[in-house]
């Protein structure tokens, strides 16, 4: 009967005009997002709301004015109605903040969301929700609030007013709070029950009812019991784990964790809710425990999530792509090799147990976020159900709106979802490529044809194909260290002239960005588009014809020169079928190791020629890596004397102050250090060719890939450079309908074609 009493009072000619205001609400909500989708569509041209909208959307603010009277002047004021009101407000105005903010800005969200970060304060910090006296100043602003959206979507005066109209609305909005928050805590010592409550376990209110306008925090009315031994919950608990939660949730796919990601809606922290308050638990032991391994199973699966938004956006940087769990494990040793090569391998060990450390207290963290919420939200599922479903329901009729304030990021996002559906998809993905790279590697043309009809325009000649690291086409283009390095090669190219070569350049795309050399490598040498290490691995493990080894069955000998590696690296003589192979150990190079290059390129050309290019020596077929220009760029030697390179000791006297990897601090200097590194080995190759002298040689020089987005760039091609020079101008005649530019420099429109198909394009020029 209480009950039934309560809503005949509830339902009054008060909340009548409330429940007209929130029809008008939700009739705003499908032309509103329509015209949203029509300005992601075409932003260019899209202008304010139509007229219709904002005068439904004035009619929606001038009614707010009119329930509070009519409460009033009949004498039926209540708590519900209070409530109701403050919604009903609070949704009209984020709804309005959504258009405002596409035409001004993602800051105006904050006029929208300000009434429910009210309310998540009051849960950090109970005194905060102490009632305080009603002022009419507060009602005047959040009429303003309204007036100032409405004048802004219909674009009623120029930008700049409406700018200047709502950031006076946002500070009033702000001033507002404030005097809220500095009256409720000073009153808040009222709000203490009293012992004899507490001893009993009584419901003590905490505020009276206060009427008044719905826009104000303050007339919120709640009641808290207090029990004998309870412990009064740590707001700013609950607010470390909500926060850590929802970054998780809103992390973007394809980018960093930004403020903007921050303002969107999570459909997996509405997911959490759901099974909250509403999975049944047994009571006790069992259901402690079982609420416990979900909350670790989740926590456990939140840090893989972590892990691979952190893995995506390194990859993309580094390599221009996303993570591929299926393969890019592999590539762990190679990540510490090179870290220890920077900071020194005691410091990569020390780096490596603290990432141990901080993925495990993330891990803790996350589970005990989940664990928190959970707990919190499941002794309060009365209150928190009809919550969650309105929230669930609005998510959705945001999502099926496709509201996007912020250009790339939808208010309702299930970014997680996506993440793990991705990383899911690309690992079936995955398992077809393998089946369809394996039938591609078995179909393999050049191994039905003779060695020496594919190469048999060679004979006699030595033939070295030399892979400068990191040289891409921003060396060349659009960057601080083009200039230098276009200087470099139209020096060299006259060198070369003077010494009897001559080239002709044009342009590649590798398959990789950024590092993993070997993937061109091995496109390079087998024709195939090695793109990643799961094709690489597969390839590795067949009989596939390489260069080296078809130019070994023609009868060179053939040598592979990798200075990088410093053990025995079996695909060298088992799969590229070299004769002779040279690494770091067998290149007879007593100095320091500088950074990452085990051995510098001068050193590393001058020791195979005198071991493989000696006066009388037999054709030679060969595969020379050049590392000085390899990430991090430092330290870079200077051009030596011959007669002074002996065996390497020279470069531990060297001066080197001032381009060592700890000196390099920031993007512009990283491009610098670049920049000397490909210079660097340019003039290496420039010095080796011009002492070497050789009237039948034909050497291919290339990039295997473009530096990394730091110096590269966002966006930027995968395009390298290549040249073919040699001492035979009747060798490059073969290539003359190629196009490519007279030179070491290829033009900027000179011809660019997949790296995968070099090879078939050498084999029909240089055939016998």
């Amino acid at each position: 009967m209480v009950q039934m009493l309560a809503m005949q009072r509830a339902f009054n000619y008060a909340n009548a005009v409330t429940t007209v205001r929130a029809v008008l609400v939700v009739a705003l909500i499908v032309p509103l997002f329509q015209w949203l989708t029509a300005a992601e569509a075409d932003p260019g041209r899209t202008s304010g709301v139509p007229l219709a909208v904002a005068l439904v959307a004035l009619l929606a603010v001038a009614l707010d004015g009119v329930d509070g009277w009519v409460a009033r002047r009949l004498h039926c004021v209540t708590e519900f109605g209070a409530r109701y009101d403050m919604e009903v407000d609070a949704a009209l105005i984020l709804l309005l903040c959504l258009p405002a903010a596409r035409l001004l800005g993602g800051w105006v969200l904050l006029i929208g969301f300000a009434r429910y970060l009210w309310i998540f304060l009051t849960v950090l910090f109970p005194r905060l929700a102490t009632p305080v006296p009603s002022h009419r100043w507060r009602k005047a602003v959040a009429v303003l609030q309204a007036l100032a959206l409405v004048v802004a979507i219909a674009e009623i005066t120029p930008r700049a007013a409406a700018v200047t109209l709502l950031a006076g609305a946002l500070a009033a909005l702000a001033l507002s709070f404030g005097t809220q928050a500095i009256e409720a805590l000073r009153l808040s010592r009222g709000a203490v029950p009293a012992r004899g409550a507490a001893r009993t376990g009584a419901a003590v209110p905490t505020r009276a009812e206060v009427p008044g306008r719905a826009s104000e925090a303050s007339e919120i009315t709640t009641e808290i019991t207090v029990s004998k031994g309870a412990a009064k919950p740590a707001g700013w608990r609950t607010g470390i784990a909500v926060a850590l939660l929802w970054a998780v949730f809103t992390w973007p796919r394809s980018g960093p964790l930004t403020v903007d990601a921050l303002l969107r809606v999570p459909a997996e922290a509405l997911a959490l809710g759901v099974v909250a308050v509403w999975l049944p638990l047994p009571r006790g032991r069992w259901g402690r425990g079982i609420a416990r391994g979900g909350a670790l199973i989740v926590g456990l699966a939140l840090t893989v999530v972590v892990l691979l938004h952190g893995l995506d956006f390194g990859f993309s940087q580094a390599f221009d792509r996303p993570f591929d769990a299926r393969s890019d494990y592999g590539y762990a040793q190679s990540a510490f090799d090179l870290l220890g090569d920077a900071v020194g391998r005691a410091g990569a060990i020390a780096l490596l147990a603290v990432g141990a450390l901080a993925v495990a207290a993330l891990a803790w963290a996350l589970t005990w976020s989940v664990l928190h919420v959970a707990s919190l939200l499941a002794t309060r599922r009365e209150r928190g159900r009809p919550v969650v479903a309105i929230a669930a329901a609005a998510w959705l009729v945001v999502f099926a709106g496709s509201v996007t304030p912020v250009p790339g990021l939808p208010v309702a996002s299930h970014s997680t979802v996506n993440l793990v559906a991705d990383h899911v998809g690309r690992w079936t993905a995955a398992a077809t490529d393998e089946r369809t790279f394996g039938r591609v590697i078995e179909a393999d043309p050049a191994a039905r044809e003779p060695a020496t009809a594919l190469v048999g325009g060679l004979a006699g000649t030595d033939v070295l194909v030399i892979f400068v690291e990191s040289y891409g086409r921003v060396a060349l283009e659009d960057s601080p260290v083009a200039a230098t390095v276009g200087r470099t090669l139209d020096a060299s190219t006259a060198t070369l002239a003077d010494h009897g070569y001559a080239s002709r350049s044009g342009y590649l795309t590798s398959p990789t960005f950024g590092g993993l050399s070997w993937l061109a490598h091995a496109t390079l040498h087998t024709g195939l588009p090695v793109t990643s290490q799961r094709r690489y691995d597969q390839l590795l493990a067949t009989r596939h014809s390489t260069l080296t080894g078809i130019f070994a069955d023609a009868g060179w000998r053939t040598v592979c020169v990798d200075p990088a590696n410093r053990s025995p690296w079996p695909p060298a003589r088992e799969f590229y079928r070299c004769d002779a192979v040279y690494d770091a150990t067998s290149l007879g190079y007593e100095g320091p190791r500088l950074g990452y290059p085990s051995v510098p390129d001068q050193f590393t050309l001058h020791a195979f020629a005198q071991r493989e290019l000696t006066p009388g020596h037999a054709p030679v077929m060969a595969a020379v890596d050049l590392v000085s220009s390899h990430t991090p760029w430092s330290p870079i030697p200077p051009m030596l004397p011959v007669s002074a390179l002996g065996d390497g000791s020279i470069y531990g006297r060297l001066d080197l102050s001032g381009s060592k990897v700890a000196d390099v601090h920031d993007a512009a200097q990283e491009t610098e250090g670049y920049g000397r590194g490909i210079r660097y080995s340019l003039e290496a190759v420039t010095q080796f060719l011009a002492d070497l002298d050789d009237p039948n040689l034909v050497v291919v020089m290339l990039g295997d890939h473009q530096p990394n987005a730091l110096v590269s760039g966002e966006g930027a091609s995968r395009d390298v450079p290549v040249s073919i020079i040699a001492s035979d101008p009747a060798q490059l005649d073969r290539i003359a309908g190629w196009g490519w530019s007279s030179g070491l420099r290829p033009a900027p429109d000179a011809p660019v074609v997949p790296m995968a198909a070099f090879r078939e394009r050498f084999f029909e020029a240089y055939g016998g």
